[in-house]
């Protein structure tokens, strides 16, 4: 892979033979450069400090089936200045909100396809967020269980923006609400962010699970 490799990546785990299998499925992407492998949390402060990947694919220890959120908030602390997807052998959905709590793009189950894993490097690399799709399915079902009987409250969103939000909500891609609405990618990633920050949330999961009761309600 040449030095103009569009998206540099860096791979944490403490399983030789996983890095391996990452590194080889990595092989035939010419647009993916790994640029460190490394087996801890100290790893990670050296691929963060000496190469600046872009994103950090984070092996998670997990423990009695549970993750090591300690983990996750060391690697976090250190990867500030690079996209986090956490690679888990767990699927509590409790674990996956946990760890984009602690400030992960992405929570992904060790046992996804690679053409998954190469989507899910690239969306998070846009500034989305990734979950494997039957953990935030669950998630979903959890938090509409939760708020069912709470009162939808003034969003404050203008009407573009409740459009957008709708489209998000049945898992559009930024690119694709733009094919949508005529608008540049970078425009519809702009409309996000602004939505995030009326609704008061960290990442666009919130958003959508907060947009769900009152896009039921108007698809009634």
């Amino acid at each position: 892979m040449g030095p103009f490799a569009y998206l540099r990546i860096a791979i944490i785990s403490p399983q030789p033979l996983f890095r391996a299998g990452l590194i080889a499925c990595f092989k035939s992407n010419k647009s993916i450069e790994v640029v460190f492998e490394g087996a801890s949390s100290g790893d990670a402060l050296i691929a963060a400090r000496d190469h600046q990947p872009d994103v950090v694919l984070f092996d998670a220890p997990v423990q009695a089936g549970r993750i090591a959120i300690k983990s996750v908030a060391s690697a976090a602390a250190v990867c500030q200045s690079s996209r986090l997807i956490i690679l888990s052998g767990s699927d509590n959905e409790d674990d996956a909100t946990a760890v984009l709590g602690q400030g992960a793009q992405g929570y992904i189950l060790k046992d996804v396809q690679p053409n998954e894993l190469c989507r899910a490097i690239d969306l998070v690399r846009t500034g989305q967020v990734y979950l494997s799709a039957s953990l935030g399915a669950r998630l979903v079902s959890k938090a509409l269980g939760q708020i069912a009987i709470e009162p939808v409250q003034p969003t404050g969103l203008s009407e573009r923006e409740e459009e957008i939000l709708s489209r998000a909500a049945i898992g559009l891609t930024n690119k694709e609400i733009a094919r949508d609405f005529s608008l540049s990618e970078k425009t519809v990633k702009y409309y996000m962010t602004n939505i995030m920050k009326k609704l008061h949330v960290r990442n666009r999961v919130e958003a959508v699970m907060m947009s769900r009761p009152r896009v039921q309600r108007e698809c009634a």
